[in-house]
């Protein structure tokens, strides 16, 4: 997890998260139990914004957060995804 409290947007947290994620990938760090393309260590992130007021408990952000690393790895790992509105007012509204 990491937090970017300096981020006034969900769009600069990912672009946060794009930078160390290409960081990450530059190190080129073998992975052995990866056989396929890349075969080093990448790093897949979920991205959420969190506002005073919004509703949602940490709990729940980190749930919102999650979801968003899965469609990353679900998408080919090595990516960024940002939850968007519909996912946060599923969690919280049950839509």
């Amino acid at each position: 997890m990491a937090l970017f409290p300096d981020c006034e947007t969900v769009e600069a947290a990912a672009t946060a998260a794009t930078r160390m994620r290409e960081a990450v990938a530059a190190l080129r760090i073998p992975h052995a139990a990866r056989p396929t393309d890349p075969d080093i260590v990448t790093v897949s992130c979920g991205v959420v914004q969190w506002a005073p007021g919004c509703g949602l408990t940490s709990a729940e952000l980190l749930e919102v957060a999650d979801a968003a690393l899965y469609q990353a790895k679900s998408a080919g790992r090595n990516r960024v995804r940002i939850a968007r509105a519909p996912a946060l007012l599923e969690l919280t509204f049950g839509v």
